[in-house]
């Protein structure tokens, strides 16, 4: 009664706080001086609820802090700086497409010669170098549009080459699918299958979609995406044999189709997906994946027990 009294107070509710005071108050020989109370100055109401520990918010953990820089680029590059994104629409598409050369290895440095022979292909070298140094430039004001000359830190040069410098802390997408792929394959070496289904769902949670889809078809994003993509697919086969092993046919199945959905032509693959369908008793289902790899196999060309 007495924290209600005082919350009563804080809202300015005297009749309240009066009510609820003068039933357990007198008993105790307190009084209160209700002609001051209307003097008095008010607590702020987020003051009392921060003091009680029924308050939702007083159970709460903090929020853990905002990264200093975010960048994604599975499913479409996006980059935020300082809680603030950057609008890649509006870059030169020269200068964009140095931004995703470099976001592709980023922390390591991209040769300079192999930025120039991306971005302009038999042009004359001195040239093409001139350009690239106009190029970083715009690039560096982009990303740090308050820095002074000289003070740019998120492109430095790097011997030969130049690198895109995250701070320490930021979120960045292709390495943390690189760090739970190999997570994934330590804990299965281990025989850890919690591990390996932990780091496996955390792995397909980052590849989401192809990787730099604006970038288009060219070799030097076009190698780099069907490494991932393998990756993948090689992740969801190690995550559907843990749900095997364990006894979860039906979550087994449903990752070797979504597994089959980044590549339907991976064998290995199939053959879970019919051992899930077979171990889960659902003859019907069971069926129709023997019927969808065997037509699967008759687009390559093969038979029935050829290997892909």
């Amino acid at each position: 009664l007495i924290t209600q009294t005082a919350a009563a107070i804080a809202r300015d509710d005297h009749g309240e706080a009066r009510r609820l005071a003068e039933g357990v108050l007198p008993g105790y020989g307190w009084r209160i001086p209700w002609d001051r109370v209307a003097e008095a100055p008010r607590i702020p109401s987020q003051v009392v609820a921060a003091d009680d520990s029924t308050s939702p918010s007083a159970r709460r953990p903090p929020a853990p802090p905002a990264p200093p820089a975010r960048l994604r680029l599975f499913g479409g590059c996006y980059l935020e700086i300082g809680g603030e994104a950057v609008e890649l629409s509006a870059i030169r598409p020269r200068v964009r497409t140095l931004l995703y050369l470099l976001a592709l290895d980023v922390g390591r440095p991209v040769h300079r010669e192999r930025i120039m022979e991306v971005l302009w292909p038999g042009a004359d070298p001195s040239a093409a170098s001139r350009s690239l140094h106009v190029a970083v430039a715009t690039l560096r004001r982009v990303l740090e549009p308050g820095a002074s000359r000289g003070g740019f830190r998120l492109v430095p040069r790097d011997g030969a080459g130049y690198r895109l410098a995250l701070p320490p802390g930021s979120h960045i997408d292709t390495i943390g699918f690189a760090e739970a792929v190999s997570a994934a394959r330590a804990a299965e070496i281990r025989g850890d299958g919690e591990e390996v289904e932990r780091w496996c769902r955390t792995a397909l949670e980052r590849n989401r979609g192809e990787l730099l889809p604006e970038a288009g078809p060219d070799d030097w994003v076009d190698v780099r995406r069907e490494e991932s993509r393998v990756e993948a697919v090689q992740v969801a086969t190690m995550l559907a044999r843990a749900l095997l092993r364990r006894g979860d046919p039906a979550a087994a199945a449903s990752v070797c189709v979504e597994g089959l959905h980044r590549d339907r032509y991976y064998d290995p693959l199939w053959k879970l997906l019919i051992r899930a369908r077979d171990a889960s008793d659902d003859p019907a289902a069971a069926s129709a994946a023997r019927s969808s790899y065997e037509r699967t196999l008759a687009e390559l060309g093969l038979a029935r027990g050829d290997t892909v």
